[in-house]
């Protein structure tokens, strides 16, 4: 006897009505010429290349990153390790996902599952899971949540989308919090300026193939507007198997190190928007939607089991394992505003619906008669997020030997966390076996949590000594239901609500070395 899943409806109404509505925003009339702000005055949102002439008849390319300080600042001259792969990276050396995205960046890499699940987050020097902050266009991404088999991963991204990627190796919770312990990941899309150039309108379509998954993918990138006013749509679609590793040893069972047998399905639609208010004055509109499908024959977890008196033999393991995810967030970049030398502010929401179900064909023996079942169980797992943040920077002594820049900000981030497991089995008459478990069940309550945080950070620079001083305050409030009538028919522990406070300062010396040519 074997189970199997029906196909999900990949496209749903709220997809096709968002895209609908993104695709004629990408029309937009001509407004009065103004400076780009996109392009010129980069934020929180955007990696570029700068150019500087060297020695002799060598050129300096140096890189902008805006993640080592939340504001747009030169490599070189940035405190830490930290990498910068950018769109042409990306074009000339073929990278597919977010794992080649790392692969050539020492001490980085992509924790990943080979047996179902596939990628997940990032490790950066051997730190990883929820300790290592990842966000897309400044949004954190989703928490990492394991428990059994039960898995909820961090990234699904077409890394076409991406106009850079920046990686900053060492701890940045000064800045962050301490969910960037291990360092940070910053994914920045693509705006519609990068699309369009110094053009008007922009059409896109490329077609690729991953031998080493069979995955098939096709993007469209649309893009319009003037020097005022500019939008862009890109959508994405792939279909692939299983991702191909060194592996010998097939068959079935746990000694199987061969990827299990895999069909995977990836939609992504992410549109923006930019408007220039006055020079130096940009609002800028993104929402997105992520999908993806994975179903996998977990042939590794097939075989005998033996648990004292009990074995379990199974026959069949099948997992159908989704996550969807959409965001949205508005923002304001201003440049040269009196003292302050730049300032932001961006709101955000962002919804992970994570699902997982595993159909297994078993065979339970004990001291009676053995019994043959079919068992279906599901976990579910939600996170809503909403956020909102403050950056500023003011700079001073740009002509001298001494000069010094003022970072500043604050920032609070509001979490609703759900989840629920279910399960039932029947022999194969139909009938329910029965368990002493308590089914649908919770592993924890419904739980909100309220973090918000505040930082100041300077940098003292004498000539090629950097002095970098730092405070932040930070705040954690867990509100978890006591009433939550799932988790309390199933046993949980008494729920726990509480609030945490702390103040973390820093200081770091960082003396520039000779610059070499690229």
């Amino acid at each position: 006897m074997s189970v199997s899943f029906p196909k999900r409806q990949r496209l749903a109404d709220p997809w096709r009505s968002a895209m609908v509505a993104l695709g004629l925003a990408c029309i937009l009339p001509n407004a009065t010429p103004l400076l780009s702000q996109e392009t010129a005055a980069p934020s929180a949102g955007e990696g570029q290349q700068a150019g500087e002439p060297g020695i002799g008849d060598a050129t300096f390319l140096d890189a902008v990153t805006v993640t080592a300080d939340h504001v747009p600042g030169s490599l070189r001259d940035t405190p830490g390790h930290v990498s910068i792969v950018t769109d042409d990276d990306i074009e000339d050396q073929l990278l597919e996902d977010i794992a080649d995205l790392v692969k050539y960046e020492s001490g980085v890499y992509v924790e990943g599952d080979t047996t179902r699940l596939g990628l997940n987050g990032f490790n950066i020097r051997g730190i990883g899971g929820n300790r290592v902050l990842t966000q897309v266009d400044g949004v954190p991404g989703a928490e990492q949540f394991d428990f059994g088999p039960f898995n909820v991963h961090q990234q699904a991204i077409d890394i076409d989308t991406l106009k850079s990627a920046e990686i900053v190796r060492s701890a940045g919770s000064a800045l962050y919090g301490s969910d960037a312990v291990g360092g940070v990941i910053s994914l920045i899309t693509k705006n519609p300026s990068d699309y369009l150039g110094n053009g008007s309108r922009h059409f896109g379509l490329k077609a690729g193939f991953d031998g080493r998954s069979q995955d098939s993918n096709l993007n469209l990138s649309l893009a319009g507007g003037g020097e005022a006013g500019r939008a862009s749509l890109f959508v994405s679609s792939s279909n692939g198997n299983e991702l191909d590793n060194a592996g010998e040893t097939g068959g079935r069972g746990a000694d199987r190190d061969l990827p299990n047998p895999q069909e995977r399905e990836r939609l992504q639609a992410l549109g923006k928007a930019a408007y220039d208010i006055s020079t130096g004055n940009t609002l800028r509109a993104t929402f997105e939607l992520n999908s993806v499908e994975a179903e996998t024959e977990v042939l590794s977890a097939l075989g005998t089991t033996r648990f004292g008196p009990f074995t379990i033999t199974n026959f069949d393991v099948l997992a159908n394992d989704t996550q969807d995810r959409n965001r949205a967030s508005l923002e304001q970049v201003v440049t040269n505003s009196g003292a302050i030398d730049q300032w932001s502010w961006r709101i955000n929401t962002q919804n992970v619906d994570t699902a997982q179900n595993v159909a297994e064909h078993r065979l339970f023996a004990t001291f009676g008669p053995p019994l043959e079942t079919n068992r279906s169980g599901d976990l579910w797992f939600e996170q809503k997020t909403f956020g909102a943040e403050i950056n500023g920077l003011a700079e001073s002594g740009n002509g001298g030997s001494f000069s010094s820049a003022f970072y500043f900000g604050g920032s609070i981030l509001a979490d609703e966390f759900d989840m629920l497991r279910d399960r039932i089995e029947h022999d194969l008459s139909g009938r329910i076996v029965p368990t002493q478990l308590v089914f649908p069940s919770k592993y924890f309550p419904q739980t909100d949590t309220e973090e918000s945080g505040a930082y100041a950070q300077a940098e003292l620079r004498w000539n090629r000594i950097t002095l970098i001083p730092g405070v932040r305050y930070d705040s954690f409030v867990v509100d978890a239901d006591a009433s939550d009538d799932v988790y309390i028919a199933a046993g949980g522990q008494p729920a726990a609500s509480w609030t945490r406070t702390r103040s973390h300062p820093s200081s770091a010396r960082h003396s520039n070395s000779t610059e070499r040519p690229h």
